[in-house]
């Protein structure tokens, strides 16, 4: 008989995600940040060029699933100015693998006048203390910056180096490149995505690969160009980064945070930019949500905000090869 009916994951690890759950309700219960509920669909989809949203109906009229809940979250903070969490489903057009599924469960928060640092202090804590509700030991923690972590594997600044310098590194050490990564001679803001596609395929290759098993690690300021929705400023030795974080459980990627822009003008120039590089790859362009300009508009205060993939966090604590082992049912089983 096809067992495609039954759970993904067995009984044992739905009850430890219900004690994951648990767990992050309690963190974040001690740290009076209100518990936020917020809709899964849009009127408006993605911008980011590297998201594509579902699209659904009512009738005729187009909407999306959220690709997370950021931008509700958001207009709250702008208008009631409190620290607010939530636990919800994402969904991701063909995002589909061992480490992804279109539908995923996200963990998101925002810390009013909180600085990029503390909330890199709060996503460790919190990753401590789930870790510690499944009966596992606290993990090394180690954090470095992009350009530092960059360099010490590949020996270029990713700040400041050509893309014949990534390609080079990238022959000489005999990697197989990705078919379609350009080495031409561009321009403008065709040459910065694809920097950025070279940059994006050594670090999750080769420099993630560096990174040790079991080791909580942060990696900070990332190149100005991958910017999204976080502010910018300049690093130590003058260069303009974006004020943002990843951090990593040995080698797989679970939160992604922003220094957030408060800037109504500059994020409305943002949203047209992803939609001239959706262009350049031959994506359809979309309307960006007007919603969340109005709150920024209105006045957003000071804050930091970050995203946790929790099925990934659950994955690589118990020690999973695949999302599908985790979730009650993965998307081959809806």
């Amino acid at each position: 008989m096809n067992p495609s009916w039954r759970t993904s994951a067995t009984l044992d690890l739905i009850r430890k995600r219900a004690r994951m759950l648990q767990a992050v309700r309690a963190f974040f219960d001690t740290r009076d940040v209100l518990e936020l509920e917020t809709p899964l669909i849009a009127s408006a989809a993605a911008t980011d060029p590297h998201l594509d949203s579902i699209r659904v109906l009512d009738g005729d009229k187009p909407f999306y699933l959220n690709t997370s809940p950021e931008y509700c979250m958001k207009r709250f903070v702008s208008e009631h100015r409190c620290s607010v969490f939530q636990i919800c489903k994402s969904f991701r057009m063909g995002e589909s693998g061992p480490h992804h599924n279109p539908e995923f469960t996200m963990l998101e928060w925002y810390r009013v006048g909180f600085s990029l640092e503390q909330l890199m202090d709060e996503v460790e804590a919190l990753i401590q203390h789930v870790l510690g509700s499944l009966g596992k030991p606290p993990a090394p923690t180690r954090r470095i910056s992009y350009q530092q972590l960059f360099f010490d594997v590949t020996g270029l600044n990713p700040h400041q180096c050509a893309i014949e310098q990534l390609a080079d590194f990238a022959r000489h050490y005999q990697f197989d490149i990705p078919a379609g990564m350009s080495e031409a001679n561009a321009t403008g803001l065709k040459a910065t995505l694809e920097k950025n596609d070279w940059l994006d395929w050594l670090m999750s290759t080769v420099v993630v690969d560096s990174l040790p098993d079991g080791q909580l690690t942060t990696i900070y300021d990332y190149p100005e160009s991958q910017c999204a929705m976080a502010k910018l400023a300049a690093n130590e030795q003058g260069e303009m980064v974006a004020r943002r974080f990843e951090c990593y459980l040995g080698k797989l990627e679970l939160a992604n945070g922003y220094d957030e822009l408060l800037d109504y003008g500059e994020q409305r120039q943002r949203f047209e930019l992803d939609n001239n590089k959706r262009h350049i790859i031959g994506k359809p362009l979309v309307q960006y949500d007007r919603l969340i300009l109005q709150a920024l508009d209105h006045g957003m205060p000071d804050c930091a905000g970050v995203a946790v993939g929790l099925d990934r966090l659950l994955m690589v604590i118990a020690g999973e090869d695949a999302l599908a082992k985790v979730m009650s049912y993965s998307w081959e089983r809806i």
